[in-house]
C-alpha cells in the first residue's frame, strides 16, 4: 500500500488513504472524539465495498443512506475499502 492522502480536521479527527495494489483506496479514519462524528459518503471517489471499526466500546459505525453519511463512534478507527 502507497500512502495517497491524510488530513486532519482537528485533534482528534483525522484521515488517511492508501492506494491498494489491487486499484482499490484504503481509507483509515481516527475518531479520538468522545462523540459520534459524520463523515459524508460524498467525500468517498469511489462505492465503499468494505467497513470496519474498532472502538473502546460495543459500538455499530452508522450508515444514514437517507442523508449519504458514515456515524462514525466515539474513540474508534474505522476502515473504508474504496473500489473506484
Amino acid at each position: 500500500a502507497v500512502l495517497i492522502d491524510s488530513s486532519a480536521d482537528d485533534d482528534f479527527f483525522s484521515t488517511l488513504a492508501f492506494a491498494l495494489p489491487d486499484g482499490s483506496i484504503s481509507v483509515i479514519v481516527l475518531n479520538g472524539n468522545r462523540q459520534y462524528r459524520r463523515l459524508d459518503v460524498g467525500e468517498l471517489p469511489g462505492t465503499v465495498g468494505e467497513v470496519m471499526n474498532s472502538s473502546i466500546e460495543a459500538y455499530d459505525v452508522v450508515l444514514d443512506v437517507r442523508d449519504g453519511y458514515y456515524l462514525l463512534p466515539p474513540l474508534s478507527v474505522t476502515s473504508f475499502v474504496v473500489v473506484l
